[in-house]
């Protein structure tokens, strides 16, 4: 099995190298947020919000938040929501708002397709006040800091039965060219297309146990590809534990529950592998999410 990929992605010429995209550990938990196709595709409406606090005791690690929503409008199979996100790295952060749009087909009475394209913008910032650079008297950090906004797209497809699922999304797909300037000083750089794979199955135990394993293929072209495994074990449907293995990266516990017929949460820990961990404890990611009545109301 080839390898396939994960962060480092993010390049202006000369001057700065970061992940491009945000990594998140319970995407099965809230696959919208990888992919624009799974929006509306359950019976309910439903808001989601995520937190990863990644190399937790490294300054300057990444923090990560992102809020979603997204409905069903069945009588017209198509669904409806957004996602809002707030990406930090250091003096690097993103703040992003998008619309996700989805249509649904039936191939035959057990198998379904779904298309979904999302559209939005980014606002990328550089915050010079917390840069030391090595050259008091370097022009690129004379001034305050840099920004710029720019569109953004994704389009995904969802193939799914009631035990199968294989998605791929391709985000940044307008690959969007950007300068970020102040005081006469301008640094260049773009998006680049990522891809993204995910493939899982549920198994059936028995009437109260099942165990779903799964599949995260990313794919960047010129940087190093990466996957995550992981298997999901869950019991009546309102308890769940597992396992994910992060290529090269992590290990990784997963525990969550629903708390209600309204309210739900997910927590993952990620036990580093890298050389990092030398330098970080790990990673926390909680993930809190809230069903409502679905979006059938609109016309």
């Amino acid at each position: 099995m080839k390898h396939v990929v994960y962060i480092l992605l993010f390049f202006i010429p000369s001057f700065l190298l970061a992940q491009q995209t945000y990594i998140y550990t319970n995407y099965n938990l809230n696959k919208v947020i990888y992919n624009p196709a799974f929006c509306g595709l359950e019976d309910f409406a439903e808001a989601g919000f995520n937190i990863r606090n990644q190399w937790s005791g490294l300054d300057g690690a990444p923090q990560t938040q992102i809020f979603t929503i997204n409905g069903p409008i069945k009588n017209k199979n198509m669904g409806l929501g957004g996602n809002v996100f707030s990406d930090q790295l250091g003096a690097e952060s993103r703040i992003g708002l998008s619309f996700n749009y989805s249509y649904s087909l039936k191939l035959n009475n057990d198998l379904n397709l779904s298309l979904g394209l999302s559209a939005g913008i980014i606002q990328y910032k550089l915050d010079n006040t917390v840069v030391n650079p090595f050259e008091n008297n370097d022009p690129v950090f004379s001034s305050v800091g840099f920004s710029n906004v720019v569109p953004d797209a994704t389009f995904g497809l969802y193939l799914y039965q009631d035990d199968f699922f294989f998605g791929l999304s391709i985000p940044q797909l307008l690959q969007t060219q950007f300068t970020l300037s102040e005081d006469n000083i301008s640094l260049t750089g773009g998006l680049v297309n990522h891809y993204y794979l995910n493939t899982g199955y549920k198994f059936e135990i028995n009437d109260k146990l099942e165990i779903e394993p799964s599949l995260l293929l990313k794919y960047t072209p010129s940087t190093k590809s990466q996957f995550d495994i992981s298997s999901l074990f869950i019991y009546e449907e309102k308890y769940w534990g597992g396992f994910s293995y992060r290529h090269e990266e992590s290990v990784v516990l997963l525990l969550g529950c629903e708390v209600n017929d309204k309210m739900s949460f997910g927590y993952s820990y990620d036990f580093l592998t890298s050389g990092l961990n030398t330098v970080s404890s790990g990673s926390h990611e909680l993930k809190l999410s809230f069903k409502f009545s679905n979006f059938n109301n609109l016309k």
